[in-house]
Order: C-alpha cells, then structure tokens, then sequence
C-alpha cells in the first residue's frame, strides 16, 4: 500500500512577518540614532566646555596684566588722576584700573575705533594699535559678532604684555571666520563673545566675593573708592569719570571679564538678545567648577 506524504513547502515571508521585521528594524534604527545623537550632543558639549575654559584662562591672565600695569606707582597716568581724585591714591589706582580695562577689551568695535577721555577728565588715551584692523562705520554685524570678533583679536592678536595666547593653545580647531573677521566658535558652530564689567546677584555671594572691604565687592575697586562718595573738592569727578568710561555708575558691586557661549539652543539670552532660556555658558563659572558653567 502507497503512502503519499505531502511535503510542507515555504516559498517566502508573510506579510504579517514581514511587517513585523521592519518594525524591529525600524526600532534598531532609531536607538541607534538617538544614541548617535546623545554621543554627538555629550561630545560638543565637551568640547565647548573645553574651549570656553581656555579662552577664559587666557583672558584672566591678560586681565591679570592690565590690573598689575594700572595700579603700580611708577605708571604716569596716575600722578594725573591723583589730585582729580581728591589726592587719594587708592581711588585714583581704582579708577585708573577701568580705565586701562575699557581700552584693553572693547565690547563694541565703535568702542574699540575710541580713545578714552571726556571734558573736564585728565588724561586721554588712544585705542589699542591692535584694533587698527576695525573698519569705521556700520559693521553690519551683531553685538555679540562684534564681541566674538574682538575676543580673537585680545587673545590671538593683541599680545597684551606678553600674555597672548600661544598658537599650539588647542583652540585652533575651534576657530571660524565672520565675514572677513575671525572668532572663535563653541561646539555647537557658534562664535563666543565676552562680556566686559558682567554683573549678577551670584556673584554679591560666596564663594565669588574677592574683596578687602565687607561692604563692596567690586575686584577692580577693591576699596570701594569709586562707589563711596568722592570730596566735596571733586564734586563733579565722579559724574566725569562715569562720562569718560561711558558706563552708568560705580556701583561697588562683583564685576567679571567673561567669555560666553550661546550654549545648545545656540541663541544668546540678554544681552545679546535671543533666546529667554538661560543655557549660555559663562566663563567664569567653568573655570571655578568645571562643567557647571551654565
């Protein structure tokens, strides 16, 4: 007797097979590409980190420079500002100080074409030759553009008494040009700025406080001689000084040079406008305590 024995053949997938296949493939794909984009996003911000504290180093150490220049007793600048000041030597060093900071970093390139002076103030100083490549008139760039721009210019260019920053520094791969400028960029392709004179109620408190008077904090004015009340011999001094410096007051609070990030969202919050989440990255934070610098 003949058996017949009918063999189960399988000429491919279902559909219902195949679409599950896809799915699961589908999902392979996407956690690989968000753990690609968690690398790239962890890697930039590595790398921002890095470059901000560098520039901020470098930046510290010119400062350094200045502060040291103003303040020594053989400087001819300030037998000038002496009887200006009252004859008080502390305040006149303190007022020499910001002096030589607002020409040394310029915020703005119309700041960086001006000189330093104003009518009834004793000295005047010219601006720094190394900002002799700022064109005059409208840049067409933004404030924070302008700032990037003469970030580069303090850092790599200027080399403020011997401080500029080496060439083998590690930031080159962190450089990038606006227009016929160049700036440095954070890991996220956006040039850095600096701010000049930034305030925040952070820094009023510890561990931020570098003062030898309890009542003023200002590491420029250390005394606070420019934010006390001046003699009644120089009563208009101060209102001059202000003038000259083209800032509002002496307020006697925590002042920091910093260098700034836009940060992820790539957006400056105020005030270089945009975004009105505070991600930026300060300076001055990464190089007190490393990665907690937004």
């Amino acid at each position: 007797m003949r058996q017949c024995r009918h063999a189960s053949h399988r000429d491919g997938f279902s559909l219902i097979e195949l679409l599950v296949v896809i799915s699961i493939l589908g999902i392979l794909v996407g956690l690989t590409a968000a753990g690609i984009g968690r690398v790239r996003v962890a890697q930039q911000a590595r790398n921002t980190d890095e470059t901000i504290t560098k520039l901020q180093k470098g930046l510290d150490q010119q400062i350094t420079a200045v502060v040291d220049e103003a303040t020594r007793d053989g400087n001819p600048y300030l037998a000038q500002l002496i009887p200006f000041c009252g004859n008080d030597k502390d305040r006149a060093k303190a007022l020499l100080t910001y002096v030589y900071l607002k020409r040394e970093f310029p915020q703005t390139f119309a700041e960086a074409r001006t000189g330093i002076g104003a009518p009834g103030f004793p000295i005047a100083l010219q601006p720094h030759k190394a900002f002799n490549t700022i064109p005059a008139g409208p840049s067409g760039l933004t404030a924070a553009q302008e700032s990037a721009v003469l970030l580069y210019i303090i850092l790599q260019e200027k080399g403020n008494r011997g401080q500029v920053m080496p060439v083998d520094d590690g930031t080159n791969a962190a450089q990038t040009n606006i227009g016929p400028f160049k700036a440095f960029q954070d890991g996220y392709g956006v040039p850095i700025a600096f701010q000049r004179w930034f305030e925040s109620p952070e820094l009023n408190q510890a561990p931020y406080l570098h003062t030898k008077n309890p009542f003023f904090a200002d590491p420029f004015d250390p005394l606070g001689k420019l934010a006390a009340a001046w003699p009644i011999t120089v009563p208009a001094g101060r209102a001059i000084s202000c003038t000259a410096l083209q800032i509002a007051n002496f307020d006697g609070v925590n002042k920091v040079i910093m260098v700034q990030s836009a940060g992820q969202d790539r957006a400056f919050d105020p005030p270089f406008g945009g975004s009105a989440a505070n991600d930026d990255i300060y300076g001055y934070r990464l190089v007190r305590f490393g990665n907690k610098g937004n």
